[in-house]
């Protein structure tokens, strides 16, 4: 299973969403240790932002468009990644070895 990712850089002036030019890694050099099979592929930016994921509106309106169990994104530290396929929480949970939560605000009263 090849997965590839892109960042959204917000330092990026052309585009709230961009496909940034990026080198493919095996796995980021920080989680070595977390990623241990060979066909995960990353693919890492230059230049990063620096927004928290809970701050950023492009992922939230992922998130609504998406629902609950099918998120196309992933945060490691403080980088929002765009996976190229869909993911289920419990896949990206098993590729970066933690919990995703969040919460949609109730906008129905």
């Amino acid at each position: 299973m090849d997965i590839e990712y892109y960042v959204f850089d917000k330092m990026n002036v052309q585009s709230e969403k961009v496909e940034v030019a990026i080198e493919i890694m095996r796995s980021l050099s920080m989680y070595k240790d977390l990623f241990k099979d060979p066909n995960n592929y990353f693919l890492y930016s230059l230049i990063h932002s620096q927004k928290e994921f809970k701050e950023n509106q492009d992922v939230w309106n992922l998130i609504e468009t998406h629902g609950m169990d099918i998120l196309p994104i992933v945060c490691i530290d403080k980088k929002i990644y765009k996976t190229k396929d869909v993911l289920s929480v419990d896949e990206m949970g098993a590729l970066t070895n933690s919990a995703i939560s969040y919460q949609i605000e109730d906008t129905s009263s």
